[in-house]
């Protein structure tokens, strides 16, 4: 590892892009298994699926005072979503960025924020 400078790519967020209105039948599908989720919603129509093909980006974790952002890129018809780092980062520090969850009613029970940072939202709803 070494030191990430400020406004750096961190990493891709890679995983397996579904369309959007296939996402709750795949996430009651990884409930039921009692799967851990890894979905990254990159636009209204496509969410990318990392829970069993995907890349360390699914590892980073939420927190509310973050030292990274994520943006999606689009190029050649695909959507890519890009970690970025929001400030210069620190061998061994913790890689983090806010989830901003849009919840619906099957998430209600797990959108409580337990980074326990000073300025912790309490939730990581938009």
């Amino acid at each position: 590892t070494h030191p990430c400078r400020m406004l750096s790519l961190v990493l891709e967020y890679r995983g397996i892009k579904i369309q959007s209105s296939l996402k709750n039948k795949v996430e009651c599908s990884n409930r039921f298994r009692r799967q851990d989720l890894y979905f990254f919603q990159s636009t209204s129509q496509l969410t990318i699926d990392a829970t069993f093909i995907g890349n360390k980006g699914r590892l980073v974790n939420h927190a509310c005072v973050t030292n990274c952002f994520t943006r999606v890129i689009k190029h050649s018809n695909e959507s890519f979503v890009f970690i970025i780092s929001r400030k210069k980062i620190r061998i061994l520090e913790e890689i983090c960025y806010d989830y901003k969850i849009n919840i619906d009613e099957t998430d209600f029970n797990q959108i409580q924020c337990l980074c326990f940072e000073p300025g912790c939202k309490k939730e990581l709803m938009i």
